[in-house]
């Protein structure tokens, strides 16, 4: 179990980083990172339970920078040679249990790898094929992949939803995380029809939470935030390879 939590679309709040670490302490005891982009409009967060690889190779968030062709932790703000580096970054909760089969696949495609666990599997899997390659991943998982490039931030989430994701958009903005107090604000409304769930049925139904401006991805589902504008689709429906 991980933690993860991020904004798109703008800096966070003063206190959103400190929150959500705070708040996601719990689930990744041995280790945190943060990552924001260049312009301060992205950031990424991640707590860490290290059970695959125990070693910092597998930290995140993880980065993969083009240019190099390889995984680079970059100070913020530093750039190369004058230019903007074009980068992808992966926050990931959950376990991917195939990664062994797939990582031989894309070391047959000439692929190297620094790293011993998942993660690093799950984001060059995204940066070759992006969502195209959620149908071949069998596990629990919730991730959030950020483009740099096409200023494009994917969400996704496992089947069964067993890993939880929940979101909330204020104007062009996107924050997420694995839990629904990172999100909260003062003076949230609660959601009147989750309530009436939660007493008939003992639980609330997806994509409903108990506050009304907070969301939960569906499980199998994926979302997509550019420049603004977000849309969800489910994936799952798609034939597994």
């Amino acid at each position: 179990m991980c933690g993860i939590a991020g904004f798109f679309g703008g800096p966070p709040s003063a206190h959103f980083i400190d929150q959500a670490l705070c708040a996601l302490a719990s689930r990744g005891p041995d280790g945190s990172g943060v990552w924001k982009g260049l312009d301060q409009s992205v950031t990424l967060i991640h707590t860490r339970l290290a059970i695959l690889d125990l070693t910092e190779a597998s930290s995140q968030p993880m980065i993969y920078q083009k240019e190099a062709a390889s995984l680079a932790a970059r100070p913020d703000g530093e750039k190369c040679d004058g230019h903007r580096p074009t980068l992808q970054v992966l926050v990931f909760n959950g376990e991917i249990y195939n990664y062994r089969e797939l990582r031989r696949e894309l070391e047959a495609a000439g692929e190297t790898f620094v790293s011993d666990g998942d993660s690093e599997v799950l984001l060059r899997l995204l940066v070759r094929e992006g969502p195209a390659c959620l149908p071949k991943l069998a596990g629990m998982f919730a991730f959030a992949f950020w483009d740099e490039a096409s200023g494009t931030a994917l969400l996704a989430r496992d089947p069964l939803g067993i890993k939880p994701l929940y979101y909330r958009c204020d104007g062009g903005s996107l924050a997420f995380a694995s839990e629904t107090r990172v999100l909260q604000q003062s003076g949230d409304p609660v959601d009147p029809t989750a309530l009436r769930d939660y007493f008939l049925w003992g639980t609330v139904p997806e994509p409903q939470t108990l506050s009304l401006p907070i969301r939960q991805l569906p499980a199998g589902h994926l979302l997509k935030w550019e420049r603004g504008v977000v849309s969800s689709e489910c994936w799952y429906h798609l034939q597994r390879v």
